[in-house]
């Protein structure tokens, strides 16, 4: 969080471990986060740190210059929910064409580019690099930035990292945790330690389950194994219901030609319980043919709750709401063209597959939050997928039979987004689960209560100034 304090300074606070991160001078450094540990923005810090040196670049990267531009530059430059940018406006120049920033009044300057373009690297003379995400990036893309550190106006040449955890033969792992060498520090970092974070964030971190919950809550190094959706049995979730159970229609798309075009069409009960009635699933179809078959799907179920005798009853057709693959830019439009109410999806992949695991679940009244159709349009080739979708050799999601899957993540996030409270009745007992959440894993934390209060207290004795 950044407080302004005079016309030429601003003050900022830090979580006691980021407070380390930033003035630690070992050769190696790695800020190793769960979620909301704030990664992106100290490891931003740490770089206009560097950069004040005169005379000195600092090189920020991460995979690809697409990605960094999307994240990280954005918390340096621009305003990052009720967080300003890192940099202020006026106290830098930025060549955009040359992935230049000059910090105004130091001489020093950052360079931002992607790994993936190693020729542009390979010219590069850095006091410091520091990289977002580290986990994506391989061994030889490392050692090429550490052969990199050899200006000498930054009197502490460094390599710093700020990451999410991945598996144990990760060669961060090895290098950071395995290796004993005195010039190398990491400072490791849990969801439960950061008390800026937001209530309604916590509580929805603390409905993370097993590997999820150890590796993006708990901050630790542990494989994926196994079937992604391992709690999805057909007992259990391959149901009939009536169609006048459902208040309303969600029907979520996958762009495809090559692959399958995808779009399943979900009941949602007043329990907000999904339910697939049917999924269309095919290879090369054209988009003008895609978006005609949009307008229609789904209706024959939807006019069965049509009165017979319209001077009986009014009757309107209940709401659909698309949800579109985000990447799908020219589809979306087309469907906007056609009327109907579209939504980007979240696309985030690992919080998509908790969404989907989470539905599965069975709930206190000892039904599941998501259900399927029994030998509808479509469902055989929902069922071959989920029963098949697994992790890959790098623990991201197997691509191929994913289609009808990348579906399903569209329609949960929606969703979980769509339903999360946003009011507290009034009189209602106040209960705060991110506070139960935190004494529930303390066992698993490698800090006392005690030790947080203290580090509470810490933190706001160690408030920095930064000069413009």
């Amino acid at each position: 969080m950044i407080y302004p304090e005079t016309q030429n300074k601003q003050r900022i606070e830090l979580l006691p471990k980021q407070h380390k991160f930033l003035f630690c001078e070992a050769k190696e450094t790695m800020y190793d986060g769960a979620f909301g540990a704030g990664k992106t923005r100290i490891l931003c810090f740490k770089a206009v740190q560097k950069a004040m040196h005169e005379g000195n670049l600092v090189g920020l990267f991460r995979k690809t210059l697409t990605s960094l531009r999307a994240t990280t530059l954005r918390v340096l430059l621009e305003k990052d929910g009720t967080l300003p940018p890192v940099l202020p406006p006026g106290t830098y120049q930025h060549n955009k064409s040359e992935h230049i920033i000059k910090l105004l009044g130091c001489g020093g300057q950052i360079y931002y580019g992607g790994l993936d373009d190693p020729l542009r690297i390979a010219s590069l003379n850095l006091g410091t690099a520091c990289v977002d995400e580290a986990r994506e990036m391989d061994k030889d893309e490392y050692f090429m930035l550490l052969g990199r550190l050899r200006n000498n106006a930054d009197p502490f040449r460094q390599i710093c990292l700020a990451t999410n955890p991945d598996s144990p033969s990760h060669f961060l792992y090895e290098r950071f945790y395995r290796e004993k060498d005195n010039t190398r520090a990491v400072f490791k970092s849990k969801s439960t330690d950061n008390f800026f974070l937001p209530q309604d964030y916590l509580d929805m971190l603390a409905k993370f389950t097993g590997q999820y919950r150890d590796r993006f809550v708990l901050g630790k190094w542990v494989a994926f194994e196994g079937l992604i959706y391992d709690n999805f049995d057909r007992e259990t979730h391959v149901v009939h219901r009536d169609i006048s159970e459902f208040k309303w229609f969600l029907l979520s798309v996958d762009e495809g030609y090559t692959d399958p075009a995808v779009c399943g069409l979900w009941g949602i009960d007043s329990d907000n319980r999904m339910h697939l009635l049917k999924m269309f699933y095919q290879t090369k179809v054209l988009p003008s043919q895609f978006i005609q078959i949009l307008k229609s799907f789904g209706f024959s179920q939807i006019l069965q709750l049509k009165p017979h005798d319209m001077k009986l009853s009014k009757w309107e057709m209940p709401t659909r709401i698309f949800v579109f693959d985000p990447s799908a830019a020219g589809l979306i439009a087309d469907a906007q063209k056609e009327g109907l109410v579209c939504h980007k999806a979240d696309n985030a992949v690992f919080e998509g597959c908790q969404a989907v695991r989470d539905r599965l679940s069975i709930q206190a009244d000892g039904r599941p939050g998501l259900t399927v159709e029994p030998h509808a349009q479509g469902v055989s080739d929902w069922l071959t997928e989920i029963e098949s979708y697994h992790l890959d050799k790098n623990e991201k999601p197997a691509k191929g039979l994913d289609h009808a899957m990348d579906m399903t993540r569209y329609a949960a996030m929606y969703m979980k987004n769509m339903v999360a409270p946003r009011f507290t009745m009034l009189d209602a007992k106040k209960v705060e689960p991110g506070d139960r959440f935190r004494r529930e894993s303390q066992n698993e934390e490698e800090i006392t209560e005690e030790q947080l209060e203290a580090s509470r207290d810490r933190m706001l004795e160690t408030q920095g100034a930064w000069s413009n």
